[in-house]
């Protein structure tokens, strides 16, 4: 059962996202169109910079993603996927757009997390948030079909606290109740070896040189965890 808690609900991307997620009625298209709109409306009398604005609605939009991908069967997440791939092919005209200066924003906050992460003085400590890293190697690697800005999230969380997403398939982590329906949000060494995979395939797949850049940072982090551990 689907349970945002109403702080996401009343978000004004809950909708949006949740109507493509749950309604094969509405195309990628729509979606997008509705989320352009909806951040115009956001600039509409709003006294913070539009910078902010635009950050905490991709912010937003973003992680309701990556909620309703895990909830989501990988044969019914179709028009997830088209939707991002919509959003990269969007007229740079930043009227129109969903710019990729948020994207940036989305990955900055990202390496904020990871690095905090890897900072605490353990696993489970208030500043460690590694659930954010399933969440972007689940969102990567676990699809059909790679998709670059997803990757990249991944990668962040690599190259940042890749010893602690080491550390957390090290011990299988499990995240929640017994009785929360599946799939359930764990690590464990069977999902580190797809999510590295994952990555040496984006390799292939991802040309962009600082996309391949963070690819090799990635993979030399996920090769260091495990020669320091013998594996």
């Amino acid at each position: 059962m689907e349970d945002f808690g109403e702080e996401l609900i009343e978000l004004p991307e809950y909708q949006v996202i949740h109507d493509l997620a749950r309604n094969p009625d509405v195309s990628p298209t729509e979606a997008v169109q509705r989320l352009l709109q909806i951040r115009e409306d956001l600039h509409q009398g709003q006294q913070e910079p539009l910078s902010e604005i635009d950050g905490n609605h991709t912010w937003n939009t973003m992680f309701l993603m990556v909620e309703f991908v895990n909830l989501t069967p990988a044969a019914q997440q179709r028009n997830l996927i088209d939707f991002i791939i919509q959003l990269q092919h969007v007229d740079e005209d930043p009227q129109k757009e969903y710019p990729p200066s948020d994207l940036q924003e989305w990955e900055n906050r990202n390496a904020f997390m990871a690095q905090i992460t890897a900072k605490a003085d353990h696993l489970r400590h208030p500043m460690d948030v590694s659930l954010y890293a399933l969440y972007s190697c689940r969102s990567a690697f676990e699809i059909d079909q790679l998709i670059e800005e997803a990757v990249r999230t991944a990668c962040i969380w690599y190259i940042y606290a890749g010893q602690r997403v080491w550390e957390n398939c090290q011990i299988k982590r499990v995240y929640g109740d017994d009785d929360d329906p599946p799939p359930r949000r764990r690590f464990n060494m069977k999902k580190w070896r797809l999510w590295k995979d994952g990555l040496k395939a984006a390799q292939r797949e991802f040309p962009r040189e600082s996309t391949q850049e963070m690819l090799r940072k990635a993979l030399e982090e996920v090769e260091k965890a495990e020669a320091e551990s013998g594996e």
